[in-house]
């Protein structure tokens, strides 16, 4: 199978979901619609600097200085580099980061400053606000399309799914307490079944998974045993064909909490609390198995300590709908 990635080389890999995407997604260049993002003062730099490694955004452990550690997760012996100090206001949080595959620029739901929880978009030196979301989630990511996605914890398990649509067509501001800040405090839930436990981020992935190509979002919950869930979701604000897959692994996964998720160069991954990285395996129809309720998973190695905060990564699929 070959993919184009942003490079412009050709990369080939046997991939249940990098098939849906080429069937699905992919389109003549001129077809291809990129709108201008709404600000410019926020860049993207991750994907400009950084686009060849998922990118880890913790808490730097200090207390309540506002500051985050952004660092790039080398996959092959399972280790981080730092690459800056992400600086937010006392007392502020950041969690469920993405990277818009539309604008390349990364996203999290700030939490602690006026009027949050507040999505925003940032880089190495610059915060914009841009819209006003129902609660401070740790679960976040963008679609194929566009679409920021997240959902919200109650009980301590995690309830629904979310969406804020394109917010790289919002405009950023700076203050926390503008006014004009697109309010997105209502949004319809995507889902209508349980998730029955705490899944700390997703990936998203649009795949054919023994129904046709569809929308996903795939976690895994620190449940005792571990397990993979998997939810499909519309493309309409409605609850309609959605569903709720809770899958068995192969191999017994950590039960501490996976913070960090990737869908990175068409692979699924999961880093947990301890540094352990899993990938769920997607080279075959039968690697994510909703049918039959099973998953296989890989150990792809130990790294140390992670504090809380959530993973991100550049888009590199070869179209988008």
């Amino acid at each position: 199978m070959r993919i184009f990635n942003r490079q412009g080389k050709w990369r080939f890999r046997s991939s249940i979901i990098t098939t849906a995407v080429i069937s699905t997604l992919l389109v003549p260049a001129t077809l291809l619609i990129t709108a201008d993002p709404a600000s410019a003062a926020v860049e993207s730099y991750y994907c400009d600097s950084y686009s060849g490694y998922p990118i880890m955004v913790n808490d730097n452990g200090n207390g309540s200085d506002g500051d985050y550690t952004v660092s790039r997760l080398t996959i092959s012996g399972v280790g981080h580099t730092t690459i800056h100090t992400l600086n937010l206001p006392s007392n502020a949080s950041i969690n469920a980061t993405g990277i818009s595959p539309i604008d390349n620029k990364a996203y999290g739901i700030v939490g602690g400053v006026t009027n949050s929880p507040l999505l925003a978009r940032f880089d190495n030196d610059e915060v914009e606000y841009v819209a006003e979301v129902s609660n401070a989630a740790t679960q976040g990511t963008f679609d194929a399309h566009g679409d920021y996605l997240y959902s919200d914890t109650s009980g301590g398990n995690t309830t629904g799914l979310y969406r804020v649509e394109r917010p790289d067509l919002l405009t950023g501001y700076t203050s926390s307490s503008n006014s004009s800040i697109s309010n997105q405090q209502s949004p319809t839930n995507l889902i209508s079944a349980s998730i029955g436990g705490n899944v700390p981020d997703w990936a998203a992935i649009r795949a054919d998974l023994g129904s046709g190509v569809a929308n996903y979002v795939v976690g895994i919950r620190n449940s005792s045993p571990a397990k993979v869930v998997v939810i499909k979701y519309a493309d309409t604000a409605t609850t309609s064909g959605s569903s709720v897959s809770i899958l068995t692994p192969d191999s017994t996964l950590p039960t501490r909490p996976f913070r960090n998720a990737y869908y990175f160069e068409g692979r699924l991954l999961f880093l947990e609390k301890k540094g352990n990285l899993w990938e769920v395996e997607t080279d075959s129809a039968s690697d994510i198995n909703i049918s039959s309720g099973t998953v296989n998973v890989t150990s792809l190695g130990d790294g140390s300590n992670i504090q809380d905060g959530d993973g991100m990564n550049c888009f590199d699929s070869p179209g988008f709908t």
